[in-house]
């Protein structure tokens, strides 16, 4: 009796080993499944996109300091981005001396009109073109419009908003969606457009404020239907709103004239539902998301390396 039950705890201990060596050994990277088609699409090499009258490259330029062409920065800052790629120098941003090389550095230029003049947060306030708030209807507001650099950056500003498209470019990896975050300046842009449009409002004729008012929210719809990100989008919807809100406000307490109402109009025009899709954005995420093992392998030991399996991950997660 003590011999069977020898010989099946045997068995048993036998069949509890190999499947633990079935499991462990299917498990290996040896092991890894096929990419699915459709991930290998989207992790595909991005195009790089034209350059000049890109609004990506001008954003990406904006806050340049030294008079150059804000397109081209865009693209040479690009190209630093690619180089530092290349190089294995990933997530870390510019360089110290890349950032220096455009914006200077440690430098307080900026801080002398973008600290002075408060914006109206229309997160909480719903008459920002009239009503008497700090930054916008003190005594010295026009004064503070004359700093030499805050008007450089409202030219370059109605240049940006001009321009006809707004394409990303991606790459096939992590390192351009850092340097999405990092380098272009939404706050900068978002702030430029309210003291721009609260200006117009100020010191000009009515008809003046609705033309920038139209340039102003086509610009952001442009971005809501060609950035390629969530951010681009988010940041399109939030100055959209805006826009509108001052819209509102303006029709509340002007008498709007024929020319004007035609501009209303156009301000008003329903989006289109290819603009409004947001699949291109959730796509251009999951490059980052699928890219991201190649980047973590490279920080694994051998015995990690041994057990992971990059393929079946980004499959099981799409």
């Amino acid at each position: 009796m003590n011999t069977k039950i020898k010989k099946g705890l045997k068995t048993v201990a036998l069949v509890v080993v190999l499947f633990i060596l079935t499991v462990v050994i299917i498990n290996t990277s040896f092991f890894d499944e096929q990419l699915h088609p459709e991930i290998s699409a989207i992790l595909e090499e991005s195009a790089f996109p034209p350059v000049e009258g890109n609004a990506y490259f001008a954003s990406l330029g904006l806050m340049e300091i030294h008079g150059k062409d804000i397109t081209q920065t865009g693209y040479k800052i690009t190209q630093y981005h690619i180089e530092n790629k290349n190089n294995n120098l990933i997530g870390t941003g510019l360089t110290d001396g890349q950032r220096a090389e455009f914006f200077g550095e440690n430098s307080n230029l900026d801080l002398l009109w973008d600290v002075p003049i408060i914006t109206c947060d229309l997160v909480y306030i719903y008459d920002c073109l009239t009503k008497d708030y700090d930054g916008f209807y003190d005594p010295s507001f026009n004064s503070k419009l004359n700093n030499k650099r805050l008007q450089l950056l409202l030219g370059r500003y109605n240049k940006i908003i001009q321009m006809t498209i707004y394409q990303n470019y991606l790459g096939n990896d992590l390192t351009f969606l850092d340097s999405h975050f990092q380098d272009i300046p939404y706050s900068r842009l978002r702030k430029l457009g309210e003291i721009q449009l609260i200006n117009q409002f100020k010191n000009y004729s009515s008809t003046e404020f609705i033309k920038q008012l139209y340039k102003d929210i086509k610009f952001w719809k442009m971005l809501l239907a060609q950035g390629s990100l969530l951010i681009d989008k988010m940041v399109a919807l939030s100055n959209i709103r805006r826009d509108i809100l001052h819209l509102s406000e303006f029709i509340r307490i002007k008498d709007i004239k024929a020319g004007e109402l035609v501009t209303i109009n156009k301000i008003l025009q329903k989006l289109p539902t290819k603009d409004i899709d947001l699949s291109d954005a959730f796509e251009a995420e999951a490059k980052f998301v699928f890219g991201y093992s190649n980047y973590v392998e490279k920080e694994f030991s051998i015995f990690d390396k041994m057990f992971f399996q990059p393929n079946a991950t980004n499959n099981y997660y799409y």
